[in-house]
């Protein structure tokens, strides 16, 4: 509570609570304005204050108040005389000041007060006595001083305050500026069993000290939260704090100690002995000892840290965030989710250093991070120096679970020891640790990751689910040639020395960390061998509680393969400290959760953040390089959901390298295979805006790092325009395409652009599979001429182009292709299983060609169906017209296509124009048929079920002992058709253009298909 805060609670509430009890209080003033030290009458009122604190306390009775009127008041030693008094001032300390004029301290408690007694918003100045506290002093009295600034007070110990004698003061939100003491606690001195709460101090660097320069805990406990103490330099030990024989202990929660040094001594933030020390939430950062500890030095002492930082601290000798010694009984370090960062020692353990030199100490170190320390010899990241037990086993235990030791250093000019850890004479397991990027410079390296030293066969050194990768070699090393490392369930090179594999081992596999890995992240992306890799049942205990970051172990991830050991048909755990999530990314616009993506419960309202958790770091705070899928559900999703739109037309969705999109969920699936992208349509739309009037030049984008381990699924992408003037932006309004991905299960429709309207392929080796190209328009709407209404598949790269059981219907161009354009190099694009009907290369022109397709190369068609398709020039290809290459027809139907507008079909030009290069038609039904070369085709009319509803299937009518009355039933041939026909039901290949089996028998001719994209299913 503040001084305003507190002001205004006494002001309002306190009143009220005296009138209820019967009690009876008075408020008195002190000032320097119309003062008189009078009594009776006014006196001591507002209007006539007292001209003295001192007179007011003599005269207050047990609940007064007494509020100082804003000056500065020369007087000391106040003494309450055991009153339950407050004194406050009246406008805070920046306005209030007790000036003690350097002969002797503000106020001295010392009849049993208790907090009762209240000094509150006062700048206490130039305090200065010989003996404790220069600004107060508590002896066996526990007052609150609230909201005080000390200034310039100076003592033998305490420069400010004194808490001697069992005093449990409180002291909260006071600030110490320029105090000083030859002794301990240059601001704030706490002895001889007290246990205070100081709770909001705030500690500059002009207080000195010999020793504690902050505070000093003498043979006392104390309680301090949210703590500052910066930038304070004393000659001793213990730049901030200093600890000394803690009867219970001392709790820190919330505070930092940063820019402190011990000149000549040791603990840079904190000296402490003798005691035991928690830490939670604590910050020390950059402080530094002439000796060792430049963050924590601990002497016979146990420190307990919880998500604490220990960063960027430097020792002139050892452990430069911490170092501990002392007898095994009552030194132990048990850390859990801190972070020792950026330590520096000159000596060994740049991170921590634990040396116990005598029997049962046990230390946990549990999803703690060691990164990026340094060590002039040994442990870059860590040393530990057990008890050297020379007849038996080790009796210090250090365990370390989930831990991340990480581009840590050895800065030796020759044979340094243990760039990740340096362990001596202790039993020391590492159980779901990452072992990193641990480096040890100058020649003669030993152990980048870890060095043993100790006796053989009685250390205990395991290493179970873990992964040591890409530490200076040999990364492991060990004084005595007979003693060895127990390696289980993990990555390791097992070809080192002394290692003994366990089993379940990875044998030096890349465990694909996270491509930010040398930004320190070391999580496991998308394809790792360590996922699911590791034992379940050596986690019990280690890993109830999650990884590095607390997230759950025991998750099992969709992409990856088990190779783990699940003990108990428990969900198995990955190796390493952090734990790859599920790989799922859950998006649905009418999600009201805590929008994070995990579930469908609180998935992603906006499908962008989707793309970006699974995409580059640098896009989103909450990236994850193990997302491997992102699960949609239906409704409509816009690249940008902007309100003023016209700069924001670049938008897109951009795939992400080896990331399945899938759409077509109702947000309550657990499976992929139970989706439904018919019933839940998913729209990916390029109108953006309110009210939505502007379009997207490209809906999505595959950029030329995208191979086909990216798969785009389950879709409706429409409505992008593609007419700007930069780069490509005529082209790919639905999808532009420079890469390789998978294309499964799309409806891409509606789109308008110069080029390839629905579909722009520059380069790669896309698969479309299931796909429907609908209504899209290559016009002139950039100012082109527009070619390929459907898809434009460029010159350029030698990449192959499938379309597998593809439908093209309704696409127009201006100019040529309504279907498909091609350019002229490049690999041959294959149609298989395709239909192609009611695409238009501008009927009403007389100079258009290739209502279907125009091609400048080879293409190759199987069993695919034209139909109902038109160009405008006479006799141009109203089907496909092969500018150039020599292309291939096999099994397929080319039947009432038409050039000009006069729907003329009565030459094969009509059907299939070859102006250029050669088409090679097999087994391919084409009306009026002449001059094109190949076999077994014919001009028979393959009387289509239902032409004028567009059903392009064939009439079995009169089917029987070779008696069909279409002649293009089982009159195909499936040679070369064996895994794209074969299998029927929806298949990534099989089946006809419907996904449905293909070689039904209906003319008694034994396994041969149906010319065209649809296999007849059934006779008359």
């Amino acid at each position: 509570m503040t001084f305003t805060q507190r002001k205004r609670f006494a002001a309002v509430v306190l009143p009220f609570f005296l009138a209820g009890t019967g009690a009876y209080a008075t408020t008195w003033y002190v000032g320097t304005t119309n003062c008189s030290d009078c009594t009776g009458g006014s006196c001591g009122s507002s209007s006539t204050p007292w001209c003295t604190i001192a007179y007011a306390i003599a005269h207050a009775s047990n609940g007064d108040t007494i509020i100082v009127k804003d000056g500065t008041y020369t007087e000391h030693d106040l003494d309450f005389g055991g009153k339950a008094i407050t004194i406050q001032s009246q406008n805070g300390p920046q306005n209030c000041t007790i000036d003690c004029n350097d002969s002797g301290r503000a106020f001295y408690f010392h009849t049993s007060e208790t907090s009762s007694s209240i000094v509150d918003g006062f700048t206490i100045l130039d305090g200065n006595t010989q003996d404790e506290g220069g600004g107060i002093r508590c002896e066996a009295a526990s007052p609150q001083i609230l909201d005080c600034v000390f200034e310039s007070c100076t003592a033998a110990h305490g420069g400010a305050i004194s808490l001697r004698g069992g005093s449990d003061a409180l002291v909260q939100d006071c600030t110490f500026t320029g105090n000083s003491t030859s002794g301990y606690g240059g601001a704030v001195d706490v002895y001889d069993n007290s246990d205070p709460d100081l709770i909001g101090l705030v500690i500059d660097g002009t207080n000195t000290a010999d020793s504690g320069g902050g505070i000093n805990v003498y043979q006392a406990d104390a309680t301090i939260t949210g703590c500052e103490i910066t930038g304070v330099t004393v000659t001793g030990s213990g730049g901030g704090i200093y600890i000394y024989s803690a009867p219970t202990g001392v709790t820190l929660t919330d505070c930092t100690i940063s820019g402190c040094s011990a000149s000549n001594g040791v603990g840079g933030a904190v000296r402490l002995s003798d005691s035991e020390v928690g830490l939670t939430d604590c910050v020390f950062t950059e402080n530094d000892a002439n000796s060792d500890g430049g963050g924590i030095y601990g002497l016979n002492a146990s420190v307990s840290l919880d998500e604490c930082t220990i960063g960027a601290n430097t020792s002139s000798g050892s452990g430069g965030g911490i170092y501990l010694e002392g007898d095994g009984a009552n030194t132990w370090l048990s850390a859990t989710d801190t972070d020792f960062t950026g330590n520096t020692a000159a000596n060994e353990g740049g991170g921590l250093y634990e040396w116990i030199p005598s029997t049962g100490s046990v230390s946990n170190i549990t999803r703690c991070a060691f990164t990026n320390n340094e060590a002039g010899t040994k442990g870059g990241g860590i040393r530990i120096r057990g008890y050297p037990n020379w007849g038996g086993d080790p009796t210090v235990i250090v365990n370390l679970s989930n831990c991340l030791i990480a581009d840590n250093t050895v800065a030796s000019s020759s044979g340094g020891k243990g760039g990740g850890a340096y362990i001596y004479k202790a039993e020391a397991p590492f159980v779901n640790c990452t072992i990193s990027g641990n480096e040890i410079t100058g020649s003669s390296p030993e152990g980048g990751a870890l060095y043993i030293e100790g006796l053989p066969d009685h250390n205990d050194i395991d290493l179970r689910n873990s992964i040591v990768w890409n530490n200076t070699t040999p990364q492991f090393e060990t004084q005595n040639e007979d003693t060895t490392i127990n390696v289980s369930y993990s990555d390791v090179d097992l070809g080192e020395d002394h290692l003994v594999d366990g089993g379940g081992n990875i044998d030096n596999e890349d465990p694909m960390f996270a491509e930010s890995f040398e930004l320190g992240d070391y999580r496991l992306s998308r394809g790792s061998p360590c996922i699911d890799a590791a034992k379940s049942c050596d986690c019990t205990g280690d890993c109830d509680d999650g990884d590095l970051v607390m997230a759950a172990r025991k998750v099992d991830h969709i992409c990856t393969d088990e190779t783990g050991d699940d003990c108990t048909n428990e969900d198995l755990i990955d190796m390493g400290c952090y734990e790859a999530f599920g790989g799922v990314v859950y998006v649905d616009k009418d999600a009201t959760g805590d929008d994070n993506g995990l579930s469908w419960a609180d998935a992603y309202d906006d499908l962008q953040d989707g793309f970006s958790k699974a995409g580059n770091p640098e896009t989103f705070e909450e990236w994850d390089p193990a997302v491997c899928e992102i699960w949609v559900a239906e409704g409509s999703y816009k690249p940008d959901d902007c309100t003023s739109c016209s700069s924001y037309r670049t938008s897109t969705f951009a795939l992400v390298e080896g990331v399945g999109i899938y759409g077509g969920f109702d947000g309550t699936e657990t499976a992929r295979s139970q989706r439904d992208p018919q019933d839940n349509e998913t729209i990916l739309t390029g109108l953006i805006g309110s009210p939505g009037l502007t379009r997207v030049y490209h809906v999505v984008t595959a950029a030329d790092t995208i191979t086909d381990a990216t798969e785009f699924d389950g879709f409706t992408v429409k409505l992008g325009r593609s007419d700007g003037g930069g780069t490509d932006q005529d082209k790919g309004a639905g999808l532009y395409i420079d890469g390789s991905p998978t294309l499964k299960q799309l409806i891409v429709s509606d789109n308008l652009g110069d080029h390839g309207a629905g579909v722009y392929i520059k380069s790669g080796n896309s698969t479309f599979t299931d796909c429907a190209f609908v209504d899209n328009n290559a016009t002139d709407a950039g100012g082109g001429v527009g070619t390929g209404g459907a898809v434009y598949i460029a010159s350029g790269g030698s990449g192959s182009i499938e379309f597998l059981r593809c439908n093209f219907n309704n696409n127009l161009a201006l100019d040529k292709g309504g279907g498909v354009y091609t350019d002229s190099t490049g690999a041959e694009p294959h149609f298989t299983n395709c239909l192609f009907y009611r695409n238009d290369a501008n009927k009403s022109d007389t100079d258009t060609r290739g209502g279907a397709i125009y091609t400048n190369r080879k293409v190759v068609l199987l069993q695919c169906t034209f139909g109902k398709n038109w160009c405008g020039e006479d006799n141009m290809g109203g089907a496909v017209y092969n500018a150039a290459g020599n292309s291939v027809l096999k099994n397929c139907v080319l039947w009432k296509n038409y050039s000009t507008s006069s729907e003329h079909h009565d030459s094969e030009d009509d059907q299939i124009k070859i102006a250029s290069g050669s088409v090679t038609a097999t087994f391919t039904t084409i009306e009026n048929i002449d001059s094109l070369s190949g076999g077994q085709n014919s001009g028979v009319n393959p009387r289509y079920k239902n032409f004028s509803s567009d059903d392009f299937e064939l009439d079995p009518v009169a089917c029987g002992d070779h008696s069909c009355t279409s002649t293009s039933i089982d009159q195909g041939e499936d040679d070369d058709c064996t895994g794209l026909c074969d299998t029927g039901g929806g298949g990534d290949s099989g089946g006809d253009v419907k996904k449905r089996t293909r070689k039904i028998n209906l003319d008694n001719r034994s396994d041969l298909i149906d010319r065209g994209a649809l296999e007849t299913q059934s006779g008359p």
